[in-house]
């Protein structure tokens, strides 16, 4: 078999050759990009067995932070892999940031990314918004960069252990997380439709339960996340074959597949509604809470300002579905 590698290349005039790096550029997933993350709190890091190290280079090494972003687990659970199965856009372009200078320098241009502390801090500039964090972390002993748009991308948060964690304690560890991020995800697991159901049948309110994934979910879906949107990933929904896509969906880009926005109505998926079930049955648990709340609240201040709702701050909640592209 012939080799795919172009030999000469170093011999080609520099213009020419930054000609190949900057298309190769264009090449990567537009913005919109999905990137999945094991998310794991420092009382799990003994856990967290690997032969390659998984944990996300720290952006700061001088700042302690309780919450940390590792490689995901999208070959199941407990398995973290940067590689293995992973269907993240940032695998598309740590080889153009760790190739050589000159492809370094044409993505540096490119992107002008802004370093992953930096772009968390709380005296940023509102302007920074618009340019990626620079992420890092080791593979086969190597140091691989990548860029994400906090505001614009999806990030697709693996909860190592559920219990352990609160969203509104979140730090800096995982910046824009902390300042905002347009857009959080979490894989969708039929196996929380029969813990709901026992905390219908209980009458209790998962929100306030002490551990349990319902817990975190409960709480992601509530005001205590500080994101725009929460998307649930269902991998069980599929294009019907022959259909045209719905128009003014909401897509973000992997690495060969796209993650694009499915609405109960859409007629164009085969797909089991269980997915919407739970999460309207999850928002009417949650109203019922925060009613509660209210009538606390009413109890010792008859007037309350409308922006004190329990309900500011809570992300939209939506569906995705997974399609893989062909090249």
């Amino acid at each position: 078999m012939a080799s795919k590698t172009f030999h000469p290349f170093p011999r080609l005039p520099r213009e020419l050759r930054d000609e190949v790096w900057e298309f190769a550029v264009l090449s990567l997933p537009r913005r919109g990009r999905a990137h999945f993350f094991t998310l794991f709190c420092e009382e799990d890091r003994a856990a967290l067995v690997s032969a390659e190290p998984v944990v996300m280079c720290p952006p700061n090494p001088n700042i302690h932070s309780w919450y940390h972003l590792a490689a995901p687990q999208c070959s199941g659970p407990g398995r973290l892999s940067w590689i293995d199965s992973n269907p993240s856009a940032y695998l598309c372009e740590i080889g153009l940031w760790g190739a050589c200078r000159e492809s370094r320098e044409i993505m540096q241009k490119r992107f002008m990314p802004i370093n992953w502390f930096d772009w968390g801090h709380p005296e940023r500039s509102p302007e920074i918004d618009q340019f990626p964090a620079l992420g890092a972390f080791s593979w086969n002993g190597q140091c691989q960069k990548f860029t994400v748009y906090p505001q614009s991308d999806l990030l697709c948060l693996q909860p190592f252990n559920f219990d352990n964690i609160d969203w509104e304690y979140l730090d800096l560890s995982i910046s824009s997380h902390k300042m905002g991020m347009g857009h959080m995800a979490l894989v969708y697991d039929p196996e929380w439709e029969l813990l709901l159901d026992d905390s219908i049948r209980s009458q209790s309110y998962p929100h306030v339960d002490e551990k349990g994934p319902l817990r975190c979910i409960s709480r992601a879906a509530s005001n205590l996340c500080n994101a725009g949107a929460l998307w649930f990933i269902d991998y069980r929904i599929h294009r019907r074959p022959g259909t045209i896509p719905e128009a003014n969906r909401n897509e973000f880009y992997g690495n060969s597949c796209k993650y694009v926005e499915v609405l109960p109505s859409d007629t164009s998926w085969e797909m089991d509604d269980s997915i919407f079930w739970f999460l309207k049955c999850l928002d009417d648990l949650l109203e019922e809470y925060y009613e509660e709340l209210e009538d606390e609240y009413d109890g010792y201040e008859s007037e309350r300002s409308e922006q004190t709702s329990y309900r500011v701050g809570q992300p939209s909640i939506g569906v995705l579905a997974c399609e893989i592209e062909e090249r």
